[in-house]
């Protein structure tokens, strides 16, 4: 006979006992699905898309919207004339003209910002590149000095 109190089981005995693990409980086994079956979730989405699909060649506005916003593209294609890019200084130029074709209607002010994000991050790569170019020649430059001096001080006088 155990020394446990009447009011608290085995169980929770070694709950108490090993309060600081946590005591696995065993699961009821799962039932496994035959690769073959149809998942439940699937079935449902395509029903659910056979039935809409229907409504849209009923006539349904709304799902004829739903259905049309998921094929048809967002974006269309813009041609506008633009002044080259050469440099990061360009940039500018580059931002009126796009600036100008939307006063003028030719692409809506989100376009405007879509093509306004690219011109910054390429005037911002460039920058970066123009830098790093000015950087490896001040180093080479410093090098040759360096050189130079060395030589200098391992002359004789």
């Amino acid at each position: 006979m155990s020394s446990l109190s009447p009011d608290i089981s085995k169980r929770d005995a070694r709950a108490v006992v090993h309060s600081r693990k946590a005591i696995p409980v065993a699961k009821p086994a799962q039932k496994i699905r035959p690769p073959s079956s149809p998942r439940p979730f699937r079935t449902e989405v395509s029903s659910s898309y056979r039935r809409g699909y229907e409504q849209a060649k009923a006539g349904n506005v709304s799902m004829l919207k739903f259905f049309l916003e998921r094929i048809l593209p967002r974006d269309r294609l813009i041609q506008i004339e633009l002044p080259p890019m050469e440099h990061a200084s360009d940039a500018a130029g580059l931002l009126g003209a796009i600036i100008d074709a939307t006063g003028r209607g030719q692409i809506t002010p989100n376009e405007a910002a879509a093509l306004g994000h690219v011109v910054e991050t390429r005037a911002r790569i460039m920058n970066d590149a123009e830098i790093n170019l000015r950087l490896d020649d001040l180093e080479k430059r410093q090098r040759e000095v360096q050189d130079l001096l060395e030589q200098w001080s391992k002359k004789e006088w």
